[in-house]
């Protein structure tokens, strides 16, 4: 709805020229006025903070850089050779010798170039004074042994046991002159020493004001602004526009600290903040940080305080704003001026125009406006009557052009209608679905081959995110659509999904859609090559078998010929009865290594050529109890917990007992391998419906051209289907994960004297029953296997 002035206000036109030439002049004024106020302001104030803001992160770094230099300064001093010797001295407490003096002579030399020192001295962990340095006067002397405190300090001692070894702390403090005339204001850097032959602590006190020194050399940026350095507690130890003695400003903190001058709400801010940080406060903006780590001051935090007046920082505003008025008062007055004398010029000829226009309106298109102005006016007339005389031709002809407009938009229509069905059927039958994505990597289109691929509708994947569509909470890592937008390249990348009951394969080829030279949309092409991937994967399982079984049958066949010879020799020397028992006992060893070489032999022509299986039903829990028994002499010699959780009604399954129960042997022999010392291995074994899909890749007896023989099978149990499910569980030293692709693969091992036969040998078990083995495991947390098998159709 318009706006109407003449509601409110019974204006002729030259009154609403008169409001328009002013508001004209006027309003471009107040609005570069106020804004430039308006952006004076926040930059004054921008400034101001950054000015603030450098201001105490300088005079924070140059104390910190002060007290880091006596930090260094001390640990040089305590490292020097002439220390070390000063320490090591035996009479170093009760009389002079060359090592004290030249390490005192050293210290001495370093009081005079700092002359900042009142004090340097040695304090043992007793609190007694061992040497003292002290400023009389303008030289430093060296205090005589007579004159030391001696009697045990307790304020020192209470430091010793307080102060964390390789810390500097910073005290302030407030010390006596040996006249005990003056009271000496002071901060004390104190170190501990901690040597094989000595502990106490380095104490050096520094001249409070040559401390203050290095916060007042420093102006900053503003001229009246005030400094101030307060405790974890909100009283003042330095204050630039008060009381600068530290000692003062502490007698009178109860009135003349932080909270008391600027509110306990400002001051508990502050002073529990860990960095810097900028407040406004009445008429003074205020920049705060903390200056030293809460370490060096015995759990006391020091913060410097700078606060700055706002009428130093917003003068210029307030100069510029008298300014902005008087130019406003003159601007006003000048249009108003000029405003009446263009009206005078403009009512005449307009209230003519407006006659004459009202009669062509009517649709008297013979009707013409005489006016003569000499102007735009005169010129708005012939116009006038010009579009009377071309108004019907120019009706009749954008008749026929739209008649003609609408013909050809519906026969564009039709054809790309035409074309956009080809394209969609086209799509829709092609194997790989196709997304298109926004550079939000939203999906503005996609063909009807995603449906199988992703479970959902067309219309419920238009608008999603593409990760979303196949699954994922998150973006994919390496995502290669986003890729593609970034680099403006085709880029592919193929994605394994876990959802729970069966993994696939999806590969992702990004293509960029460029318009004027930049990535506008991306498609995405997406094809499921799980099965591709599986052909892979057992091609490459079949060659490694081959070639693994062939190796072992060489190895094996060399390996036991030569075995055999030995046995033989062996048994021969055996048999001599004038064998002395220690070479019996040598003989024995060799016997028994030759019996391990033997099975290592056995276990490779099982790889090569296994025996079949002898399947017949078995009662599962019998066979685990078997196994137990073989390998429970050495779980009970490591000292091993066992527990055993096997449900007592099981199904009968169809097995190959001998097989099955050396498998389970392995599994619970590596488990007690894996725990060092005493631990716990779990055997639970029940029967359950499979809640998901299991698939493993698993060399099986195959019969092909009428021979049988091993080869690479994939074995699937589908969900649902009824197993016997048996987990060996340990509490061991766990396997890596980068190792779980690899530790079933035949001479695989991680331990030293390992063949890396085992697991091998019990996946093939389990897979030539049908089953899958499934491994679990966290380093430092123990491993898990467990086995699948299927139970028989008759229970």
């Amino acid at each position: 709805m318009r706006w109407n002035i003449n509601k409110w206000l019974k204006l002729h036109i030259r009154g609403k020229l008169a409001i328009a030439f002013t508001g004209l002049s006027i309003l471009p004024v107040l609005v570069v006025g106020l804004w430039g106020i308006s952006y004076n302001v926040k930059s004054l104030r921008y400034i101001a903070i950054n000015n603030l803001n450098h201001d105490v992160l300088t005079i924070r770094e140059k104390l910190q850089a002060f007290i880091q230099g006596l930090e260094d300064n001390l640990f040089f001093i305590m490292n020097s050779s002439a220390f070390k010797h000063y320490l090591a001295s035996p009479n170093n407490l009760n009389q002079s010798n060359s090592n004290e003096d030249e390490f005192l002579n050293e210290l001495m030399h370093y009081a005079r170039s700092k002359g900042i020192f009142y004090q340097i001295k040695l304090i043992n962990k007793q609190g007694d004074e061992i040497f003292v340095i002290e400023r009389q006067g303008n030289d430093y002397t060296i205090i005589p042994q007579s004159s030391l405190n001696v009697r045990g300090n307790s304020f020192y001692r209470y430091l010793a046991t307080r102060i964390k070894p390789h810390t500097m702390t910073f005290i302030p403090v407030e010390l006596i002159s040996r006249d005990q005339q003056i009271l000496i204001p002071a901060i004390s850097c104190i170190y501990p020493v901690d040597r094989e032959n000595f502990h106490g602590l380095f104490i050096l006190q520094i001249y409070a004001q040559d401390f203050f020194k290095i916060i007042e050399e420093y102006r900053g940026h503003f001229f009246d602004s005030k400094l101030m350095l307060v405790n974890s507690e909100g009283f003042y130890l330095y204050h630039s526009k008060k009381k600068k003695e530290w000692n003062k400003l502490l007698a009178s903190k109860d009135s003349l600290n932080l909270g008391t001058d600027y509110g306990l709400n400002f001051a508990q801010k502050t002073l529990n903040r860990g960095s810097i940080s900028i407040h406004e406060i009445g008429q003074e903006i205020l920049a705060a940080t903390p200056i030293f780590n809460p370490q060096i001051g015995l759990n006391n935090s020091y913060i410097l305080v700078k606060s700055v007046s706002k009428s130093e920082i917003f003068a210029p505003v307030h100069n510029f704003t008298r300014m902005f008025a008087a130019l406003v008062g003159f601007f006003l007055l000048f249009s108003l001026f000029l405003s009446y004398l263009a009206t005078q010029q403009f009512t005449g000829p307009i209230d003519k125009l407006k006659r004459e226009a009202q009669v062509i309106t009517q649709g008297n298109y013979q009707a013409r406006v005489e006016v003569q102005t000499y102007d735009e006016i005169e010129e708005l007339a012939r116009q006038f009557n010009i579009m009377a005389e071309s108004l019907e031709q120019r009706e009749a002809e954008i008749t026929r052009h739209r008649e003609h407009l609408e013909q050809l938009v519906k026969e564009r229509t039709r054809a790309l209608e035409n074309e956009k069905d080809k394209l969609r059927v086209i799509l829709d039958n092609v194997p790989s679905g196709f997304l298109l994505l926004d550079c939000d990597l939203k999906i503005v289109a996609a063909s009807a081959a995603l449906q199988p691929i992703t479970g959902k509708s067309i219309t419920d994947i238009l608008g999603q995110s593409c990760h979303e569509v196949i699954g994922n909470e998150h973006l994919c890592s390496a995502c290669p659509t986003e890729n593609t937008f970034r680099s403006g390249r085709t880029k592919t990348q193929v994605i394994h999904l876990q959802n729970g009951e069966d993994d696939r394969y999806l590969e992702f080829t990004a293509i960029p859609l460029k318009k004027n030279g930049q990535v506008e949309h991306v498609l995405e092409i997406i094809t499921d090559i799980t099965e591709r991937k599986r052909l892979q994967d057992r091609l490459i399982h079949s060659e490694k078998l081959a070639v693994t079984g062939e190796m072992a049958a060489v190895i094996a066949h060399e390996m036991r010929n030569s075995l055999t010879s030995v046995r033989m020799i062996l048994q021969l020397f055996a048999e001599n009865k004038k064998l002395a028992d220690t070479d019996r006992d040598s003989l024995e060893v060799a016997l028994d290594s030759l019996n391990r070489m033997e099975k290592v032999v056995h276990d490779l022509l099982q790889l090569a050529r296994p025996a079949p299986m002898q399947k017949a039903p078995q009662k599962i829990n019998e066979v685990i109890y078997d196994s137990l028994e073989l390998a429970r002499h050495q779980i009970e010699r490591k000292g091993i917990t066992l527990e055993i959780n096997v449900a007592d009604e099981l199904p009968e399954v169809e097995i190959d007992r001998e097989h099955i129960k050396e498998a389970l042997m392995n599994l619970i022999l590596n488990a007690s391998q894996a725990i060092e010392n005493q631990g716990k291995i779990q055997i639970t074994c029940k029967k359950r419906r499979l809640p998901f899909n299991l698939r493993t890749l698993g060399e099986v007896r195959v019969l092909e051209d009428n021979h049988e023989g091993i080869g690479v099978k994939e074995v699937f149990i589908k969900k649902g289907t009824q197993v016997v499910q048996i987990e060996v569980k340990d509490n061991g030293c766990g396997i890596p994960k980068k190792y779980f692709n690899r530790i079933f693969d035949p001479f695989f091992t991680t331990k030293i004297n390992g063949t890396g036969l085992g697991l091998s040998f019990v996946k093939r078990v389990v897979n030539e029953h049908g089953g899958v083995i499934v491994v679990q495991s966290k380093v430092g947390e123990g491993s898990s296997f467990t086995i699948y098998l299927p139970v028989n159709n008759h229970e």
